[in-house]
């Protein structure tokens, strides 16, 4: 009977010791003005060691000036690893912004890796606004004659521009496009943006795109144009993630020396192990 009973216990302390992981990350790290080439050090950022968390990055990526910012942090944990970004294309300004979040917990520093993995040559040779200017060239009239815009749907007054919504999920079993040209005519400045693309990596391969486009051309918001307007922004806008990060189990790795959580866990482990072998010698 005290054999069951002891069984019992050993049952329901495995139960409820679930290990907390302890993880490494730059912590409230800000950094401005890097060349988009450069590798950025450890030792530009002061670092902390917790449990249950994960590191997180956000970059600003400016490609006519080829120069990064960005923000590190470390934050209590809600994913194993999360990669988004969003790029804006402008009309007038020659500035293509890239705004990537990330988000990991597989090993210590995991951030800087992500970050230095990205800021590579790859990075600085994309030509971000020579292809701002096709899509300009494409999509836009400066001087637009004072004649109503035929849209895919409607009329817009020559001074605004048609719009549509461009929605696409991507997995390894399936590719799902949809598209919405009926969004109202809006009006815009020069310098707001006429393409805004956000894309999402999730794991198992997973990829969620989501581009808003404007333009003041006849038709050039039909589903068609849309669709060659996403495709060679994807051919010739790639940037050099890692996206094998996504594609991960849900074991951890850490170099860290253990914390307390960690030892008063790893001591309920040590008491389950001489209780297994008092009870059954």
């Amino acid at each position: 009977m005290m054999k069951l009973f002891g069984i019992f216990v050993l049952v329901f302390l495995l139960d409820k010791g679930n290990f907390i992981e302890c993880l490494r990350c730059a912590y409230d790290c800000s950094f401005v003005a890097f060349p988009l080439n450069v590798s950025i050090p450890i030792t530009v950022c002061k670092h902390q060691e917790r449990d249950n968390a994960q590191c997180s990055v956000i970059l600003e990526i400016d490609f006519e000036s080829q120069l990064v910012s960005g923000v590190l942090n470390i934050e209590n944990r809600y994913a194993i690893a999360s990669l988004k970004t969003e790029t804006k294309f402008k009309l007038k300004s020659n500035s293509v912004i890239s705004t990537i979040w990330y988000t990991c917990t597989m090993s210590d520093f995991c951030d800087f890796e992500f970050i230095n993995e990205l800021l590579t040559n790859k990075l600085a040779q994309i030509n971000a606004t020579s292809l701002q200017q096709k899509l300009i060239d494409f999509l836009y009239t400066p001087i637009p004659s004072q004649i109503n815009i035929q849209c895919s749907n409607r009329l817009c007054s020559w001074n605004s521009f048609c719009q549509s919504d461009f929605r696409n999920i991507f997995t390894p079993q399936y590719n799902y496009t949809y598209i919405d040209g009926t969004l109202p005519c809006i009006q815009i400045s020069q310098n707001d943006q006429f393409i805004k693309i956000t894309q999402q990596y999730l794991p198992s391969a997973v990829q969620l795109s989501e581009m808003n486009m404007r333009c003041n051309v006849k038709q050039c918001n039909t589903d068609n144009i849309v669709s060659e307007v996403y495709t060679l922004i994807q051919n010739e806008f790639t940037l050099p993630l890692n996206y094998s990060i996504l594609n991960l189990n849900t074991t951890f790795t850490t170099t860290t020396s253990p914390s307390a959580a960690s030892l008063l866990i790893l001591s309920k482990y040590f008491f389950i192990f001489l209780s297994i072998i008092i009870l059954f010698s």
